[in-house]
């Protein structure tokens, strides 16, 4: 059993914050949330005194590549084993960053849900894993050559069944081109009729769909056909946010691998069709994000770690950077709690600080409402009421 004493409690349920308050965890959930001098801790309990410091719920990811490396994506398309070995130090690596939830956006061996089970059986360290295994795309399209490419409504139907019964928690589409390989990244490549076949599969199956979404054919195309969330979203306009707000589609506006491809000291070694597009991505998808507060679709954290020169440890950089578009503090917050854990259909026992939820929590030792960027630095790391960091 563990107490955090003397915090200050963000439990994001409103704007409050519970100053000097205890917390309690039991058997992997809050047991308790008292003002200090309620706080009775039980003899053999494990204390952790925040001296005045900030808890906060644990950070959830929406859209990581925890199989893939950031520095040499090659060597996951030709070392299973690589994959295996480097992935166990990357997820002990975000779980200690503050990301206690995490949901895995693709890999090239159906890995995934290996993973996400080892961890949950106590077997290796990492965040809880909400994963697709293989993403679906187009021949032609992104990673055609090494993912299940869905060209007719009967590929769309094999495949997404396929994925579900090797147990995907969700659907990945690659709806269109991309930035890290060569062809038109907005190009729309899946065709529509596929798509609606994927989402009502997956829909009937009780899961969600994520569709990658490059430009705003793309975004337009997503949106109608009502999957549950859009990646990245750049060409996002009025009429295809129009169809977001109507059929409750949340955007995960994944603004860091661009904006650490432009900051990279030595870029001019990137190939110049890479470099061209990650710029022109970076202030899409920034556009997008302050386009989606404007008319108030609901906004995900996803850091796309793994990504070309994206590391997977500096997730909460992405809530700085939707800062810069106009995003309050508790905005980004919440969109890397709440928002996200509804997203992943688990606001039910994670996002908040709250009686019965998971002790999946964090602790920090600035007010992230006044200094956002201390969430890049997290002191303490609690996953299921267990100290972690």
């Amino acid at each position: 059993m563990y107490w955090i004493k003397n915090a200050n409690v963000i439990t994001c349920k409103d704007d409050a914050i519970l100053e000097n308050h205890c917390i309690q965890m039991e058997n992997g959930v809050i047991s308790k949330i008292v003002p200090v001098e309620e706080c009775q801790p039980d003899k053999g309990s494990t204390i952790i005194d925040a001296k005045g410091e900030y808890v906060l719920p644990g950070l959830i990811n929406c859209h990581e590549h925890v199989l893939v490396d950031d520095k040499n994506m090659s060597t996951d398309l030709t070392s299973y084993e690589h994959t295996i070995m480097k992935s166990v130090a990357y997820l002990e690596d975000i779980l200690k960053s503050g990301f206690t939830t995490v949901r895995s956006m693709m890999d090239f061996y159906n890995l995934e849900m290996v993973f996400r089970d080892a961890i949950e059986s106590g077997v290796i360290k990492g965040p809880s894993l909400v994963v697709a295994g293989k993403a679906m795309t187009a021949t032609g399209g992104h990673f055609g050559q090494f993912l299940p490419c869905c060209d007719t409504v009967e590929l769309a139907r094999k495949y997404t069944n396929e994925q579900l019964s090797k147990g995907a928690d969700f659907i990945k589409v690659y709806l269109t081109g991309g930035v890290t390989t060569v062809g038109v990244a907005n190009a729309v490549n899946v065709k529509p009729e596929c798509l609606d076949e994927i989402v009502s599969i997956a829909h009937d199956a009780g899961k969600k769909v994520a569709a990658h979404c490059i430009g705003g054919q793309g975004v337009l195309v997503a949106a109608k056909a009502g999957v549950d969330s859009i990646e990245h979203g750049s060409g996002l306009d009025e009429v295809s946010g129009r169809y977001m707000l109507e059929n409750q589609i949340t955007l995960v506006p994944t603004i860091l691998p661009g904006y650490m491809n432009n900051i990279l000291p030595d870029r001019e070694s990137l190939p110049e069709f890479f470099r061209v597009k990650s710029d022109q991505y970076l202030e899409d998808c920034k556009k997008a994000a302050a386009f989606a507060r404007e008319m108030g679709i609901k906004i995900a954290v996803g850091t796309d770690g793994g990504a070309i020169n994206t590391p997977h440890d500096i997730g909460a950089l992405e809530l700085s950077l939707l800062s810069e578009q106009g995003y309050t503090p508790m905005e980004c917050i919440l969109a890397a709690t709440v928002n996200a854990a509804d997203l992943l259909g688990m606001s039910g026992d994670r996002g908040t600080v709250e009686i019965g939820k998971r002790g999946d929590l964090i602790i920090v030792d600035q007010n992230p409402l006044e200094q956002l960027e201390c969430l890049q630095d997290v002191k303490h790391v609690f996953k299921e009421g267990v100290l972690i960091r």
